[in-house]
């Protein structure tokens, strides 16, 4: 009875250094860390220059040859800058993709796949800031929101250091009650 009593807490020392715990996830703004979490400093006013469109096309093959593009922030800024536009909103894009089929002289088939990308938005320029309406980051959290200030891990906030600690107090406590059981034996 005395070994079966040891053998019973010997595999209760080892599955207790055993720890699941669930993901965390947390979807609310703002985002955990320092650099990803920014505050709104001021409201700007705008007024609206026009819709500008950009068109791209790229072409992949099965080879490997690749051409174009697909439509960049960059492209969308340089059509709104020749409306003397200060930034663009509501942004909309589509794609059309075609596929052909090809046979190359050898007989092997080749898949070429064509993206033909458009895009529509609306070039602003900007007037002064709205007076009062600047937003501090305190201010833009309301009584349900959480804020994360550090490094804290997906993991609920548990250090590493105490699920390390935690393991190898378990694997210690095995060795141990191992020995007590092996001896008896």
């Amino acid at each position: 009875m005395n070994k079966f009593f040891a053998l019973i807490l010997l595999v209760v020392f080892v599955f207790s250094s055993c720890v699941v715990t669930p993901a965390k996830r947390d979807f609310t703004y703002p985002s955990v860390g320092s650099s990803s979490s920014a505050g709104i400093v001021a409201v700007k006013d705008y007024t609206t220059v026009g819709i500008i469109f950009v068109n791209s096309t790229e072409v992949i093959d099965t080879i490997g040859n690749h051409t174009g593009s697909k439509i960049t922030y960059e492209m969308l800024m340089r059509e709104a800058a020749r409306l003397n536009a200060d930034d663009i909103i509501n942004i909309k894009m589509d794609v059309n993709q075609v596929d052909e089929r090809m046979r190359t002289p050898t007989g092997s088939e080749v898949v070429r796949t064509t993206f033909n990308y458009s895009a529509t938005a609306i070039a602003i320029r900007y007037t002064n800031a709205v007076a009062g309406g600047g937003i501090g980051f305190s201010e833009t959290l309301d009584s349900s929101s959480t804020v994360a200030v550090g490094n804290a891990d997906s993991q609920g906030g548990k250090s590493g250091i105490g699920r390390i600690i935690g393991i190898a107090a378990g694997v210690i406590g095995a060795l141990v009650l191992g020995g007590v059981v092996l001896s008896n034996l």
